[in-house]
C-alpha cells in the first residue's frame, strides 16, 4: 500500500511542468457594478479555455496575462451574470457586472466530496472561506467558526495553548457516545480523538486531532447539519459533520501564475480574561479571630488592619513581617502575558493540467502559566498536486505531516496549580512564594500544610506529550463519457502519541499531609490508524434541455485500530528519577487494542427540472463489527428537495431577488463503541481515595485478570437518528437584503446507553438500547448590505438559533445519572432537557420554612432537586465587515443565553472565604431568615407529631465564628446550597477583531511582491456575563469535549483574551 501511495503521488507531482506559455500581452482593465458603479474586488478573470487568469483587487482592477491563442475573457462572481469579452485587438478592457438569480448560490462541498451548486441543495449548510478562518489567527480552526454557522455551539475549553474544542450541531445525539461532528478533509474522514485525561485529581487536555491542522492550508470549510445532508457519510456523520477542502495550487493558476510564494506571520499575546472576584476585607486565619492560626489556607481572619505583622512560619528563630491588608491583584499577578508565534509559508501554482501546493508551519505558544509549563509547539507539512494524465484520467495526491510537542498544567484538586492559587488568603503574596530556594518557601516551611507551593508544582510537577500525525489520500478519476465518471480514492490517518505525567517524591510529615507524596511517574504510548477507501460511479446527464439527472453510487470501507500502553509506579525510590524501574514494586502496566471495521454502500439520486426544481434521494447501508452478527447490517434512506420560486414563476423583480424554499427527510444509523456485546477482562492497575492513586495488590503482586463490571449485551442495535427539515432563503433588493430560515426535528430511537445494575447480578453495569431523545429547532441568518458606494461597503449578518431537547425515553426509570461529583450529578430524566443538575437544596417545612440543625446550618433536603439545565436557551452571532478602499474593519460578537454549569472556582471561593457572599452581615453573627429547627423534649429527643412527622419551632441559634458555623455555613454554599456551585452559562463575548489593510497594487509594482496585508487581530477581547456569575468565562471546562464536559469546570486554566499583528504577502 505504501508503494502505491507513493508511485501514485509521484506521478501526479511530475505532470505539474507540462504547462508551456507562448508569447503572450497584457490586457488591463477595472470590473464595476451595473447597478451603482461601485468597484467589485474579488471578480474572477479567465482566459476562456484554460484555467489561467486573475482575480480584481480592492479598486475592481485587474491586469492578465493572455497568451497568443487568447480570444477570449471570462469575467464570473457569485450572484453576478457572467460575462464573454472578447479580446480582439484591445488592451483595456472595462467591464459593468448586473445582478443574476441564477448565480447567487456558490459551490459547497456536500457528502463524499461532491461538489453542488448551493441553490440545490434541500437542506441547510454553512460554508467559510480561508479568510473567514484565518483572518483571527487562531491556532485552531474551530475557533474561527464561533459565532458565524448557526446551529452550532463552537467552545474554547480552557486558556491552555493547544487544548481541545466542544463543537455540537443541532443539539446532543447520544446520552452517553460521541457527540462531535464528523470531520472529513478532501473526501476522507479523520481522526478527531481526545488526547487527555479528564480526571478530578490532575487532568490534562493535550487537545483533540482537528488541532493538527494549518489553517492556512485550508481553502473552505463547509457545516453540513442536518440527517439529509450527512447521511450519506454513514453512522459516524449521525452529529453532523464538518467538510475541509484544502488548498491545491489551483487558484493560483486561475491567477495566470506557474507560481506563487505566500507568507503569513503573526504575533499574539494572551492574557488572563475572567478571574473570580474576591473579598478584600479579611485575610489568613480561622474563627475570625485576631489570633490569626497563621498555618491556614484560608481567608477566615479578621479584618485588614494595614499594620505590620508577622506572618507564615518561623525558620531559624525568624519570620517573615508584612502588612495586614488585601492585595487586590494577587491572583492576577500570578499569570504572565502569553505569546504565540505563528509563521506559514507555501508555494503553489500549476498549468491547464496539473497542480501543485506545498507548505510549511510553526507554532511556537508559551501559555498564560508562569513559565513554560504550558507550552505548545506545533510543526506542519503539506504537499498536494493534481495532474490530467490524459484527456480522461485524472490524478490526485496530498500527504500531510504534524508534530505537535507541549507541555499542560494539570486541572483539578489536589497537587494542581491553580487549585492552590485559589486557596491562597487573600494578604499572602503569590509573587512572594516564587523563590524556592528562600528557606521560607521550601515544602518543609511553607506557610500552611493543608496546600502546595504552586510556584513548586509549576516547576517540579509535569504533563507532557509529543503527538506525530500523518494523513493523506491518492485519488484517481476516469471520465468514461460525458456522463459517466468513475473514482477511487484511498485514504490513511496514522497518529503516534506519547504522553508522560511526574509527580515528585516528598514526603513531610507523614500521609496527612497535602505536600507529602511519594512520587508517580506514568507513561503512555498510543497508537491510532484510519484506512478509508470509497469507490465510486457518478452520473450527470441531460436528458432534454429542461431535465436532468445526476448521481452517484459508491462503496467504503473504514477501519480503525488503536493500541494503548500503560505504565505507572506510585512510589519513587530516587527522588527527581522519572523512570519505571525507580520503584520498590512492579510497575503496573497495560495494554489495549482495539480494532473496528465498517463497510458502507451507499447511492444518491438528483432530479433538475428547468433548473428551478431539484430533487435528491439518498440510501445507505451499513455493516459494522461492533454489533452483534445478526444486527451489524443497518439501512437508511432519506430525501430533499428544493425549488427555486423566483425562477419557477419567471419573478424578475428589484424588491425580490430571490426565493426558494426546501425541504428534507432523513434517517442516519450509528453504531456502537467497540467491545459492548461480550464480556471483557481487564487488569486493576490503580485506585484513588481522591487525592493520590493508590496501587492495586492484585495488580502488583499477581499476573490475573478481573472480569468488567460492565457485562456485554448479544443483542445490541444500531441507532436510528430520523430527522426533518424544512427551510427557506429569500433575497431582496438586488440581493442587499437575505434571510435563510430552517425549522428542524430529530428523534433517536434506540440511544445506546450505560445502565446501572443490582449488586446482586455481580455486575455494576450493561450496555442497552433504551433511551429515546428529541431535539427541535430553528436557525435563522440574516445579511444584509445597508452601504455599498464606489469606495466604501458594509456588510453585516446575524445568526440565531434555538435547539430544544428532550428525553423521551429511558426503557423504565424515570432517571439515570450521567456522573457528576459530590452531592451533585449530571442527570437525564424522562420528560426533561439534555441535560440537567441535580444537587442539594435546603429542607423547608410545610411552611416553606428552612430547617437547620442545632448548630443553625441549614439541613440538606434528602431528595436532591434538579437546579436547572445544561442547556442553551439561544445561541446567537453577530458579524460586521466595514471596507474602504484598502482598509477593512470586522468583528464577531457571540452571545449564548441560559444555561447551568458547575464552577470548582465558586465552590473553592465559598469554602476558603474569599468569594465576596462570605461577607455576608460583614461575618458578624446571624440567624437564618425564616428558619426552623426540630423541637427536642426535656430529654433531647427528637418531636414528632402523630402522624409521625417533625415538630418544627422557631430557629434562634446564631450561626458564627464561635462554633466554628460559619465557614461550615459558607463551604455548603450558604443559603442555597449546592446552587451556590452553578453559575450560568449566559455570555457576550467580543470573539474577533480585525482591522486589515491591503497595500494598493500601484504601491507594489515596483516590488516583488504580487500581494501585502498587514492586520492588527484582537480575540475575545470583551466579555460580558450575568452579574451573579462572579467566578469563570462560562466556555471554560475541565472535562475535555464528551458528555461530562457538560457538567462544568473543575479548575480548569482560566480562559485568554489575545491581541496581536499579522502580515501577510505574496509573490
Amino acid at each position: 500500500m505504501k508503494n502505491f501511495l507513493l508511485v501514485s503521488f509521484l506521478v501526479s507531482f511530475c505532470f505539474i511542468s507540462n504547462n508551456v506559455w507562448s508569447q503572450s500581452r497584457t490586457i488591463t482593465g477595472k470590473v464595476t457594478s451595473a447597478e451603482d458603479g461601485s468597484s467589485l474586488p474579488g471578480v474572477n478573470v479567465i482566459i476562456k479555455g484554460t484555467s489561467s487568469g486573475t482575480v480584481t483587487d480592492i479598486d475592481g482592477h485587474y491586469s492578465v496575462s493572455v497568451p497568443e491563442s487568447g480570444e477570449v475573457l471570462l469575467f464570473s462572481f457569485i450572484g453576478l451574470k457572467s460575462q464573454e469579452i472578447n479580446i480582439n485587438s484591445q488592451s483595456v478592457i472595462d467591464v459593468k457586472m448586473s445582478s443574476d438569480v441564477q448565480e447567487l448560490s456558490e459551490v459547497v462541498v456536500t457528502a463524499i466530496g461532491i461538489e453542488k451548486d448551493a441553490r440545490k441543495l434541500g437542506y441547510s449548510a454553512t460554508k467559510l472561506d480561508n479568510q473567514e478562518l484565518t483572518q483571527g489567527k487562531s491556532t485552531s480552526v474551530l475557533n474561527s467558526l464561533q459565532g458565524k454557522v448557526a446551529g452550532a455551539q463552537i467552545s474554547s475549553s480552557s486558556g491552555a495553548p493547544g487544548s481541545s474544542n466542544k463543537v455540537i450541531i443541532r443539539g446532543f445525539t447520544s446520552l452517553s457516545g460521541n457527540n462531535n461532528p464528523l470531520y472529513v478533509i478532501d473526501g476522507v474522514p479523520m481522526n478527531n480523538s481526545f488526547t487527555g485525561d479528564n480526571s478530578i485529581n490532575g487532568g490534562v487536555d493535550f487537545g483533540s486531532r482537528i488541532n493538527d491542522i494549518n489553517p492556512e492550508d485550508i481553502a473552505s470549510m463547509t457545516v453540513l447539519k442536518g440527517a439529509a445532508a450527512t447521511a450519506l457519510y454513514g453512522s459516524r456523520a449521525a452529529s453532523g459533520v464538518i467538510v475541509i477542502t484544502t488548498k491545491n495550487g489551483s487558484n493560483a493558476a486561475k491567477r495566470g501564475k506557474k507560481a506563487e510564494i505566500s507568507v503569513a506571520s503573526s504575533v499574539m499575546f494572551d492574557n488572563v480574561l475572567k478571574l473570580p472576584e474576591f473579598q478584600n476585607e479579611r485575610g489568613q486565619g480561622f474563627y475570625g479571630s485576631t489570633n490569626r492560626y497563621l498555618t491556614e489556607n484560608t481567608s477566615w481572619g479578621s479584618k485588614f488592619t494595614g499594620k505590620n505583622q508577622p506572618w507564615g512560619t518561623t525558620v531559624d528563630g525568624q519570620q517573615r513581617v508584612k502588612p495586614y491588608s488585601a492585595l487586590e491583584d494577587n491572583v492576577k499577578e500570578f499569570f504572565e502575558t502569553g505569546r504565540t508565534f505563528n509563521n506559514s509559508v507555501s508555494l503553489q501554482g500549476g498549468g491547464e493540467k496539473a497542480n501543485y501546493y506545498v507548505s510549511y508551519s510553526n507554532v511556537d505558544a508559551d501559555g498564560i502559566m508562569p513559565t513554560d509549563a504550558d507550552s505548545y509547539i506545533r510543526n506542519t507539512i503539506a504537499v498536494r498536486a493534481s495532474s490530467e494524465l490524459s484527456d480522461k484520467l485524472r490524478s490526485s495526491a496530498s500527504f500531510n505531516y504534524a508534530r505537535t510537542k507541549s507541555s499542560f498544567v494539570p486541572t483539578g484538586q489536589g497537587s494542581t496549580v491553580y487549585n492552590n492559587v485559589l486557596q491562597t488568603p487573600r494578604d499572602i503574596s503569590l509573587l512572594e512564594l516564587q523563590d524556592l530556594n528562600n528557606k521560607f518557601n521550601t515544602l518543609e516551611n511553607y506557610y500552611s500544610p493543608y496546600t502546595t507551593n504552586p510556584w513548586y508544582i509549576l516547576k517540579e510537577h509535569g504533563s507532557d506529550a509529543i503527538i506525530d500525525r500523518f494523513y493523506g489520500n491518492v485519488e484517481l478519476s476516469y471520465e468514461a463519457t460525458d456522463w459517466l465518471s468513475f473514482t477511487g480514492r484511498v485514504g490513511s490517518d496514522l497518529t503516534s502519541t506519547e504522553m508522560e505525567q511526574f509527580q515528585p517524591k516528598a514526603v513531610i510529615e507523614g500521609r496527612n499531609n497535602a505536600r507529602s507524596n511519594p512520587g508517580q511517574y506514568k507513561i503512555e504510548e498510543s497508537y491510532a490508524r484510519e484506512f478509508n477507501t470509497d469507490l465510486l460511479m457518478n452520473i450527470n446527464k441531460d436528458i432534454n434541455q429542461d431535465i436532468n439527472i445526476g448521481g452517484v453510487v459508491g462503496f467504503n470501507i473504514n477501519q480503525r485500530e488503536s493500541k494503548y500502553l500503560r505504565s505507572q509506579i506510585n512510589d519513587l525510590v530516587i527522588p527527581n528519577f522519572y523512570n519505571l524501574s525507580n520503584t520498590s514494586n512492579s510497575p503496573i502496566s497495560s495494554n489495549e487494542e482495539n480494532l473496528r471495521r465498517l463497510y458502507g454502500l451507499y447511492g444518491q439520486v438528483d432530479f433538475t427540472y428547468k433548473n428551478f426544481l431539484f430533487l435528491t434521494g439518498t440510501a445507505r447501508n451499513d455493516w459494522s463489527s461492533t454489533l452483534p452478527k445478526d444486527n451489524r447490517s443497518f439501512f437508511y434512506p432519506g430525501v430533499n428537495a428544493g425549488v427555486d420560486v423566483t425562477s419557477a414563476l419567471g419573478i424578475d423583480s428589484q424588491t425580490l431577488s430571490y426565493l426558494k424554499v426546501r425541504g428534507g427527510w432523513a434517517q442516519v444509523g450509528k453504531s456502537a463503541d467497540p467491545y459492548k456485546v461480550q464480556q471483557t477482562l481487564f487488569l486493576q492497575a490503580s485506585q484513588s481515595d481522591g487525592f493520590i492513586d493508590l496501587n492495586s495488590p492484585i495488580a502488583q503482586s499477581i499476573a490475573a485478570y478481573e472480569m468488567s463490571n460492565q457485562i456485554g449485551n448479544p443483542n445490541l442495535q444500531p441507532e436510528i437518528s430520523t430527522e426533518i427539515e424544512f427551510g427557506a432563503d429569500i433575497r431582496f433588493f438586488n440581493n442587499r437584503i437575505g434571510l435563510d430560515a430552517t425549522y428542524y426535528k430529530r428523534n433517536v430511537k434506540e440511544n445506546i446507553l450505560t445502565v446501572p445494575m443490582t449488586a446482586s447480578t455481580g455486575y455494576t453495569s450493561q450496555v442497552l438500547n433504551i433511551a429515546e431523545l428529541s431535539n427541535e429547532g430553528i436557525e435563522l441568518l440574516l445579511t444584509a448590505t445597508p452601504i455599498r458606494t464606489t469606495n466604501f461597503q458594509w456588510d453585516i449578518s446575524v445568526n440565531w438559533s434555538k435547539n430544544d431537547s428532550k428525553i423521551l425515553d429511558l426503557g423504565g426509570p424515570n432517571e439515570i445519572s450521567l456522573g457528576g461529583l459530590s452531592s451533585n450529578s449530571l442527570i437525564a430524566r424522562v420528560g426533561g432537557p439534555a441535560f440537567e443538575i441535580k444537587g442539594s437544596v435546603p429542607l423547608t417545612d410545610q411552611n416553606g420554612n428552612i430547617v437547620v440543625d442545632a448548630a443553625g446550618i441549614p439541613r440538606p433536603n434528602p431528595e436532591k432537586q434538579v437546579l436547572g439545565t445544561t442547556q442553551y436557551d439561544w445561541v446567537g452571532g453577530l458579524n460586521n465587515k466595514l471596507s474602504y478602499k484598502g482598509f477593512s474593519l470586522s468583528f464577531t460578537l457571540d452571545s449564548r443565553k441560559g444555561g447551568l454549569m458547575y464552577s470548582r472556582t465558586a465552590s473553592i471561593g465559598y469554602f476558603a472565604g474569599t468569594a465576596p457572599q462570605t461577607l455576608y452581615n460583614d461575618r458578624r453573627p446571624f440567624i437564618v431568615p425564616n428558619s426552623v429547627v426540630q423541637a427536642v423534649d426535656a430529654d433531647d429527643n427528637l418531636v414528632y407529631n402523630d402522624q409521625g412527622n417533625p415538630v418544627y419551632e422557631e430557629n434562634t441559634q446564631q450561626i458564627s465564628h464561635t462554633n466554628n458555623s460559619l465557614n461550615t455555613f459558607w463551604g455548603n454554599g450558604g443559603f442555597d446550597m449546592d446552587r451556590s456551585f452553578f453559575v450560568s452559562k449566559s455570555f457576550v463575548k467580543l470573539r474577533e477583531v480585525v482591522l486589515s489593510y491591503n497595500l494598493p497594487a500601484s504601491l507594489l509594482e515596483k516590488t516583488p511582491f504580487g500581494s501585502a496585508n498587514i492586520s492588527l487581530i484582537g480575540r475575545n477581547l470583551l466579555l460580558w456575563v450575568p452579574e451573579d456569575n462572579l467566578f469563570i468565562d462560562p466556555e471554560q471546562t475541565t472535562f475535555g469535549n464528551d458528555i461530562s464536559s457538560e457538567f462544568g469546570d473543575y479548575g480548569a486554566t482560566p480562559t485568554t483574551r489575545s491581541y496581536g499583528v499579522s502580515l501577510r504577502f505574496t509573490f
